[in-house]
């Protein structure tokens, strides 16, 4: 019973996902590789600085803890 690492197809797939889900455009701009094997993952785009503190902003915004209503301190 041995452990299999995925492929670059795989790895690929999942790093456009996980940028997907991030909020990221994944185009035809930097070329990321695997930490693993050092193919080639998927390109990114550059963004501007005023994209990068939106991005931030959206994070703080969904990792908040939610508000508390008056019922849920009683």
């Amino acid at each position: 019973m041995g452990t299999t690492l995925p492929g670059a197809d795989e790895l690929a797939a999942l790093a456009r996902e996980t940028a997907k889900r991030c909020g990221a455009e994944v185009g035809s701009g930097v070329t990321t590789t695997s930490p693993i094997n050092g193919l080639p993952l998927a390109a990114v785009d550059w963004v501007d600085a005023t994209a990068v503190d939106e991005a931030a902003a959206r994070a703080r915004e969904a990792r908040s803890p939610p508000r508390r209503s008056a019922r849920s301190r009683r």
